[in-house]
């Protein structure tokens, strides 16, 4: 039965815009009431306590998220942004993502995007910025992006990086489809080098109980709300970089050994725009059944000058590759710039090459196929190298069975080649991807990565990529080959 409490009922102020709504408990004071809050009304503490007592783990997942809050937006502050959209704030707390910010970087910019009553109120009393600074409330529904882009425009500037923060928000978004288009309507907006964080409950991660207190929640309370799985979630998500350590509890993102946290069922994932196309595993995989895979000869090349014509469905990424001499000394130099490697990640790669082409010849234009496990997750990739061997047009999905994949690559056409099995680190520096490899057999390197832009050049941007590499000042030596090329190499010098 739903919750009856008797309270003062909703009213029309004299302009006509709505006052506080007390019938029923609202998300933001009841949020607020979990986080020790005051700004809330007798019906939210009742509802607050009753879903409290369904999911005894609500608490934690609130201070859990306040917590990732703090540490991913001195994250991003760290990683260069100065402009932040933090969509459905809710009510201020202490360390609010504009305190912190200009905390931080005093020059930071804020807007924060929400349509509750009690929430505008606070912002307009309380949610000043420093006078290097700005901070700036829109009173909009995340579901309307196009108010929130034009109202954020007076203190955003949309040409330089900005990062939108989605923190609890798209879970009040019961459609898919709309909670896409909220979060690519607004990623289209935001330049190369904007991020994207969003948390979002689930009923994994040990969350099972939560589908009873949802449920309580959605016949007593404001706005309905949904879980999604780690699947949904990372499709939100889909063409932007995803950012280590991937897709996981908020309470567990980059937190330090010493916290000893624990898991609590709500993700967490940031994710990084490297490129102004969206390139998404659907589209990817288009490509690979309608042309790329069978020879290529249908899929436009993003790494060369094109003449106007259809969007192109894959993603041009090149880098550089070194053979590291001292792990230490360079381990060293990027901490001394501030840059921090993610945790290890064991990558377990098959490479595949087409029946007829042998090691020895050239890899021009030639499509290669790999399968990679990770994190018990499969993808599977097609590269065709362009300008050389670390020049690529690359299209890329995930896959449910790595055997059943394995017999198709087969069937298509190609043979495996090399296993390569690695542990990898990255980092990210502007528009680079940084990854240090410690490979079984060959030792570490040094990948620097970028994705490219139609009319760049491949060799140019590798030129720049080199010159990074220059400035660690620590022995590197460059490799032009790829891992699969360097293993059959070293394979073929033993026999």
């Amino acid at each position: 039965m739903p919750l009856e409490v008797v309270v003062p009922s909703r009213a029309e102020s004299h302009d006509g815009l709505p006052r506080l709504d007390t019938t029923i408990a609202h998300n933001a004071r009841v949020w607020d009431w979990w986080l020790g809050g005051k700004d809330n009304f007798e019906v939210d503490r009742v509802v607050g306590a009753h879903v409290q007592k369904l999911f005894p783990e609500i608490v934690a997942v609130a201070r859990a998220d306040r917590e990732f809050l703090a540490r991913v937006v001195r994250f991003l502050v760290d990683a260069g942004i100065r402009q932040f959209l933090d969509v459905g704030t809710g009510l201020p707390t202490a360390d609010n993502t504009h305190s912190l910010a200009q905390t931080y970087a005093p020059e930071s910019r804020v807007v924060y995007v929400d349509n509750d009553p009690l929430v505008l109120a606070h912002a307009r009393a309380l949610l000043t910025g420093g006078p290097e600074g700005a901070t700036d409330y829109v009173d909009a529904d995340v579901r309307d992006p196009d108010r929130i882009l034009g109202a954020a425009a007076a203190t955003l500037d949309f040409q330089k990086p900005v990062a939108v923060l989605m923190l609890g928000v798209l879970n009040f978004v019961p459609d898919d489809a709309d909670a896409l288009r909220s979060v690519r309507q607004l990623m289209d907006a935001v330049p190369v080098g904007s991020y994207l964080v969003v948390t979002h409950p689930t009923y994994e991660l040990g969350g099972e109980a939560n589908r009873q207190a949802m449920a309580y929640w959605n016949a007593n309370a404001a706005p309905p709300i949904r879980a999604r799985s780690g699947t949904a979630i990372r499709r939100l998500v889909e063409g932007l970089d995803i950012l280590e350590p991937g897709l996981v509890s908020c309470s567990l993102w980059r937190t330090t050994p010493a916290a000893s946290a624990t898991a609590v069922p709500q993700y967490a994932v940031v994710a990084h725009k490297t490129s102004s196309r969206r390139s998404t595993p659907s589209a990817r995989r288009s490509a690979v059944v309608g042309g790329d895979l069978l020879g290529c000869d249908d899929v436009t090349n993003p790494c060369v000058s094109q003449p106007a014509g259809p969007t192109m469905t894959g993603a041009c990424e090149v880098e550089v590759k070194y053979r590291v001499g001292d792990l230490a000394r360079l381990e060293a130099a990027l901490a001394a710039r501030g840059i921090v490697l993610s945790a290890p990640v064991v990558q377990d790669d098959q490479a595949y090459a087409r029946v007829g082409w042998k090691y020895g010849q050239s890899k021009l234009g030639v499509p290669f196929v790999r399968l990679r496990t990770e994190r018990g997750r499969c993808l599977l990739t097609v590269k065709t190298p362009v300008a050389n061997e670390q020049s690529c047009v690359e299209h890329e999905t995930e896959v449910a069975d790595r055997d059943q994949m394995h017999a198709v690559v087969q069937q298509m056409g190609f043979y495996p080649t090399v296993r390569i099995r690695k542990t990898r680190r990255t980092a990210v520096v502007g528009p680079m991807s940084l990854c240090l490899d410690e490979v079984d057999g060959l030792g570490p390197f040094l990948e620097i990565e970028r994705i490219i832009e139609s009319g760049e050049a491949g060799e140019q941007v590798q030129a720049e990529l080199h010159r990074f590499a220059c400035t660690l000042m620590v022995p590197l030596v460059r490799t032009g080959g790829t891992y699969d090329s360097l293993i059959q190499a070293a394979t073929s010098a033993e026999v």
